[in-house]
């Protein structure tokens, strides 16, 4: 199991003005259901984009970085040997002598008796079309067999799949880093609600799977049944097993029944849509996310502390409790 990284000065310091203080985390929310439509590649929103063939377009060769500067020297069949000014300066040259697509070096064509090449021996040909039709519909029906299936055959194909075909969703790993990181407690509500569930050994093989510290607290599968019928008293006894008002705990879920229970509760709660058909697009909710950034995202707007800025703005929050 990781460890968990020790807290900077700074980070403690602001966890002491920390709204939401502990995370009821829905497993279902963590893996992905059977039949669910891949999210995205998810993309830093601050990140800078570079285009190098639009600086070259406009001339601005010193904005180019020395790799970028040499493949387009490459490019045009020039030498790239020598310090950063001097291929500065060579390629600017360039650019103001050929414009800004250049002359792309090609290896020049041979015509010589010597230099044609035996042609290889006519092989019989393999009719691949059936083969690959074959393969084709085979896989449509079983990618059609998952995205027909109801969300909650979509969760009992889940409950019942083996450790090695978890497919957990891009991001868990790297939110439930941060809330350590933020100094939140984090709390398991397993996806398995059965009498006899194992959250402890769902949670444990999750955080194995994701590299991250295990849960500071598993929900037994007596109370997450009793939270999947609405029921706000585990929540209420949750709060003193953790020492914290209902106030600074938030519970981020798909399920509706558990938001009811939230707000009972008095409960910040976080509605993840799952993009799976049939499964609602929004819940009564204090907030809503569709991935693990808008998750991050809104974890950091309750707390009222930004640091997906460039200038690193430190505000205080304007929520002051759950409900």
């Amino acid at each position: 199991m990781t460890a968990a990284r020790p807290l900077s000065l700074a980070w403690k310091n602001l966890g002491e003005n920390l709204v939401v203080r502990a995370l009821i985390i829905d497993a279902r929310i963590l893996r992905r259901l059977p039949g669910e439509k891949q999210s995205k590649p998810q993309k830093d929103p601050h990140a800078v984009r570079r285009n190098p063939n639009k600086l070259i377009q406009e001339g601005k060769v010193t904005h180019l970085l020395g790799t970028e500067i040499r493949d387009e020297l490459m490019r045009r069949g020039a030498p790239i040997i020598g310090k950063r000014w001097e291929l500065e300066k060579q390629l600017a040259e360039l650019i103001a002598k050929d414009g800004p697509a250049g002359a792309s070096s090609a290896p020049p064509a041979s015509s010589g008796e010597g230099d044609a090449k035996p042609s290889r021996v006519a092989e019989p040909s393999l009719d691949t079309t059936a083969i690959r039709s074959k393969y084709a519909a085979a896989l449509a029906a079983k990618k059609n067999k998952a995205m027909n299936k109801t969300p909650s055959e979509a969760i009992a194909a889940m409950a019942a799949a083996t450790e090695s075909e978890w497919d957990m969703q891009p991001g868990a790993g790297e939110l439930l880093r941060y809330i350590d990181m933020r100094g939140m407690a984090r709390v398991l509500l397993p996806s398995d609600d059965k009498a006899g569930g194992d959250g402890a050994a769902e949670g444990a093989a999750m955080c194995k799977k994701l590299q991250c510290p295990g849960f500071a607290h598993v929900l037994a599968s007596g109370v997450a049944s009793a939270l999947r019928k609405a029921d706000a008293a585990p929540l209420l006894e949750l709060c003193e097993v953790l020492g914290l008002p209902s106030s600074s705990v938030m519970i981020v879920t798909d399920h509706q029944a558990s938001l009811s229970a939230a707000r009972q509760a008095r409960f910040f709660s976080t509605f993840v849509a799952k993009p799976i058909e049939g499964a609602p697009r929004r819940l009564p909710s204090d907030f809503a996310a569709t991935n693990m950034n808008s998750l991050r995202e809104v974890i950091e707007e309750v707390n009222g502390f930004s640091f997906r800025d460039s200038s690193t703005e430190i505000r205080a929050s304007k929520y002051k409790g759950g409900g």
